[in-house]
């Protein structure tokens, strides 16, 4: 079953025998616990990172000239799962090519290997932990491997000069975690699969118990316990990718 923050809210409340409210905002005790209901989902969705909050994402743009193999992760996104690239000669031209995860070494080791002296061979400067590293590419054809140097920065093989400027974000296409909006409003359904709401429900009573009222509620962590470990159990009952496929992903 799933709850809207203001039942959310309510319920707890009447679990620690406060006073009823009509909306979130009602007292003090109702926004904070609204705003521990908040903080608890947050760790679900890090912890166990529902399906329901992975999705597809375009990649940012470096729209530097001097960094042309240069894209960023986006702030709304955790963690990259796989990526494709337009290899067409137009945006319109849907060609997508699976582009393949090398480890940082390995980057390097191919990027290290190019000849600067060919005339499809250029570099670019980057900085990595606050430190410039020159970092070769190919300019003669659309990427086919990536890495990533720090939490957004990721860094491509090479790109097509021919057609374009610098990578370009709509030529992208991710799937991986979604970083949710958590709405403060009444009617806010938190995006999560209905059976985890329980888990939501019990864990933000813990805190909330300990927090405002400075008493342990041991049903609600019995119950928060049982309702983690049946999140773990189930949280892959929808995903049908071989066991191969679901390696961690690259992210914050």
């Amino acid at each position: 079953m799933r709850y809207n923050l203001l039942q959310l809210v309510q319920r707890i409340l009447e679990s620690l025998d406060s006073d009823e409210v009509n909306t979130i905002s009602d007292t003090t005790e109702s926004l904070a616990v609204a705003n521990i209901i908040k903080e608890c989902y947050y760790e679900i969705i890090s912890e166990i990172q529902p399906k329901e909050t992975e999705g597809l994402f375009h990649l940012d743009a470096s729209t530097d000239n001097t960094k042309p193999v240069v894209m960023y992760l986006p702030e709304t996104v955790s963690n990259i799962e796989w990526l494709k690239y337009n290899i067409g000669d137009t945006v319109l031209d849907t060609n997508f090519r699976d582009l393949c995860y090398l480890d940082i070494d390995q980057f390097f080791n191919f990027s290290n290997g190019l000849d600067p002296d060919e005339s499809w061979v250029d570099s670019q400067e980057v900085f990595i932990n606050g430190q410039s590293f020159n970092v070769k590419f190919r300019n003669d054809q659309s990427p086919s491997y990536w890495t990533s140097v720090d939490d957004r920065t990721i860094l491509f093989d090479s790109y097509d000069s021919s057609y374009e400027l610098t990578l370009t974000s709509s030529r992208t296409y991710g799937y991986g975690g979604l970083i949710p909006v958590f709405l403060m409003e009444d009617t806010f359904v938190p995006k999560i699969d209905a059976r985890q709401f329980q888990l939501l429900l019990n864990s933000a009573k813990s805190q909330a118990s300990i927090e405002l009222k400075q008493i342990v509620n041991e049903k609600a962590e019995r119950k928060e316990r049982k309702h983690r470990i049946l999140a773990y159990k189930t949280q892959d009952n929808t995903d049908n990718r071989p066991e191969i496929k679901k390696r961690k992903g690259y992210g914050r």
